[in-house]
């Protein structure tokens, strides 16, 4: 289990706030689609909900991984991430 990570409001929204910031310089926009797939955690958090600030839709998935698939198809993501990987974001 990951140590307990203890944040103040204002601290969860800067770093979703950066997170969003970082993915317009990636060049996300508001209307594009973005496949987050990850466990439940703080991480995931402030991926979830920076997509959002940007406007951008997110699908969310713990799935297994014979699940992946099927929902990439349908969303056709500008995007892919994958939070508990923190290198590991890749253009669709």
């Amino acid at each position: 289990m990951a140590p307990l990570l203890m944040l103040t409001h204002r601290e969860l929204h800067g770093q979703m706030q950066a997170f969003a910031a970082g993915l317009q310089s990636l060049g996300l926009h508001a209307g594009d689609r973005v496949s987050l797939f990850s466990e439940n955690s703080s991480r995931w958090l402030v991926a979830d909900q920076g997509v959002m600030m940007l406007g951008a839709a997110d699908a969310v998935s713990c799935l297994p991984s014979k699940c992946l698939l099927a929902m990439w198809k349908c969303t056709l993501p500008y995007l892919a991430l994958f939070p508990a990987m923190p290198s590991a974001a890749h253009r669709a």
